[in-house]
């Protein structure tokens, strides 16, 4: 089943540590985060320039992601 929502092409994806989230990169600037149980997008994250990698601290609190302003960001995972 497809995950719609970025208007660019997605260059990463991280699933979170318990496997119930995921997070996509994106060259439209934009993180999007997943819940993977019923496909619902539960945050958006806005980056100041395209993004190439992202993932999820070791406690899955957080997503850090980076690209093309040569800068890591760092989201708080929503409780949703």
């Amino acid at each position: 089943q497809e995950l719609e929502g970025h208007t660019g092409h997605i260059w990463a994806i991280g699933i979170d540590p318990a496997g119930t989230l995921v997070a996509t990169a994106s060259d439209d600037k934009h993180v999007h985060l997943w819940r993977l149980s019923n496909r619902q997008i539960i945050g958006v994250f806005k980056h100041s320039s395209w993004l190439n990698t992202i993932t999820f601290s070791g406690d899955g609190k957080h997503i850090l992601s980076g690209g093309g302003d040569n800068k890591i960001s760092e989201w708080e995972v929503p409780h949703a």
